[in-house]
């Protein structure tokens, strides 16, 4: 059986560092699957987070602006990521090599975003999530759990 994805969709990684190496590879540092895990007294500060975004929808239904946001925690309220993008048309027009591939093949217009947060302070277990708005639309793309572990000494035993 043959599933195609859904649209608009897409997904996330979360690394420590996203290098762009010649020829247009990406190679991810240190990447996370679905949680991570950071050692020390709270609150905890991470030098860097890095995340490729990844959105995809129909080419004939893109939009022409698109919105990504990455929320720390349940609430809409600590947005510790933002980025507008204005969508240029040449890029999301429709191929016109559709006529040489089977009708099932899917064309899909895609947008990566390589988010880059620097000194993001963590006080307790919370979640990262990340959000694609085109319109009014909400797209979940994804969120990664971040867990807090206090490296706290043990006391002293009296003998």
């Amino acid at each position: 059986m043959i599933i195609t994805p859904s649209l608009p969709g897409g997904y996330v990684v979360f690394c420590d560092d996203i290098r762009q190496e010649v020829g247009g590879k990406l190679t991810f540092v240190g990447s996370y699957a679905g949680e991570m895990t950071i050692h020390g007294p709270a609150p905890a500060r991470l030098p860097k987070l890095c995340a490729l975004v990844v959105y995809r929808d129909d080419r004939s239904s893109f939009p022409k602006n698109l919105s990504v946001k990455i929320f720390r925690g349940p609430s809409d309220e600590d947005v510790v990521f933002d980025i507008d993008l204005d969508i240029p048309s040449d890029l999301i027009s429709i191929s016109e090599d559709r006529e040489k591939f089977p009708s099932d093949t899917t064309f899909f217009g895609e947008v990566r975003i390589m988010a880059q947060i620097e000194n993001i302070d963590f006080s307790e277990k919370t979640i990262l999530r990340v959000r694609a708005y085109r319109g009014e639309d909400e797209v979940r793309l994804g969120s990664i759990i971040v867990n807090l572990i206090s490296n706290r000494e043990p006391s002293s035993v009296k003998q």
